[in-house]
């Protein structure tokens, strides 16, 4: 029998499967949604070295970071040398009875609405309703003062007002 030569089989790096980690990205951005800070591939290795049955390099802990940047999930900061993430913060001030004073995004994508920030632009139609609330007594035609806003605080010392001053009652006293 002649001798047969095989010759091994030669894989090129273009060739090769690469070894994908589809759900390292979701569990690194739910962690980061869970404790929220700063995070660094530092931090991002030990919370894999937990989390992740298999090991994970730096470099592609950065590529993950990275992605999840580009995709808008993340904010990226560069100070003295070290590069970290953030969560990036969405505005709600879209939200119904969102307070734009709470929104945690950043000024330039925030859609709140200050009008502090444009002293020469009319207030918006919410800042009309809200400011100088007053009430009156239904028995007597007293008024509450002024410096209400619209939280129930009128209507708690118009309450007050009956309670002391017309046994709580809100009837009308009858002329007979």
């Amino acid at each position: 029998m002649a001798d047969v030569i095989t010759h091994p089989t030669v894989i090129t790096p273009a060739a090769m499967p690469r070894h994908r980690h589809p759900d390292a990205q979701q569990i690194l951005l739910d962690a980061i949604r869970a404790t929220g800070g700063q995070w660094t591939t530092g931090r991002a290795k030990a919370h894999f070295a937990k989390a992740y049955p298999t090991h994970l390099y730096r470099s592609t802990i950065r590529r993950l970071l990275r992605k999840l940047h580009a995709a808008g999930h993340l904010d990226q900061h560069d100070a003295k040398g070290r590069r970290y993430y953030t969560l990036r913060a969405v505005c709600t001030c879209d939200q119904p009875g969102a307070d734009p004073y709470a929104c945690e995004a950043e000024p330039e994508d925030c859609t709140g609405y200050f009008s502090e920030l444009n002293p020469h632009g009319p207030p918006r139609a919410a800042d009309l309703r809200s400011a100088e609330v007053s009430r009156t007594c239904p028995v007597c035609t007293w008024r509450t003062s002024v410096w209400h806003v619209d939280d129930g605080s009128a209507e708690a010392e118009l309450h007050e007002h009956v309670a002391r001053l017309h046994g709580g009652s809100y009837e009308k006293a009858s002329t007979a």
